[in-house]
């Protein structure tokens, strides 16, 4: 036991307090410098960010190699279905802002889809138009298609 105590301890409760009243001025002063919606739009940068773009160039090199991956698949239904040349898609960031690029504006923003396959296109759906001329052949009817109009 210790007899002669001569520190003042504070209790758990004080602790939660205390820490609560930081929080309540940091939002305070966060809505007085930023606004309300100021104060939402830095948090959202803080805590979810903007979506960054890809390098086009990047993104077409990637393209490529998915077209000679798909290539190695051989089979029609597995290319429409499976293959990253049909259906993965990049952000771009044409003008080099660190933002994709995007339709929309605020709430609507909707962030730009590029994918590899030429005749990719739609209202936030665009095309890298990176040709995969290679050609399977589908079990049905033995007529050689080119890999790249599978995709739609």
């Amino acid at each position: 036991m210790i007899k002669n105590k001569r520190g003042a301890t504070l209790t758990l409760n004080t602790i939660i307090v205390a820490i609560l009243v930081i929080v309540v001025l940091v939002v305070l002063v966060g809505f007085f410098l930023f606004g309300f919606q100021g104060l939402s739009d830095q948090v959202k940068k803080v805590f979810f960010g903007v979506t960054t773009g890809t390098d086009r160039t990047l993104a077409m090199q990637n393209c490529e190699q998915y077209c000679d991956q798909a290539e190695q698949l051989k089979d029609a239904n597995l290319i429409k279905t499976v293959s990253a040349y049909c259906n993965k898609f990049f952000y771009i960031d044409d003008d080099g802002d660190g933002e994709a690029e995007f339709v929309g504006q605020d709430k609507n923003k909707k962030y730009m889809k590029f994918y590899c396959w030429p005749s990719a296109s739609g209202n936030d759906v665009e095309s890298l138009n990176v040709p995969c001329p290679a050609e399977i052949k589908p079990d049905k009817n033995n007529v050689a298609i080119a890999i790249q109009d599978m995709c739609r």
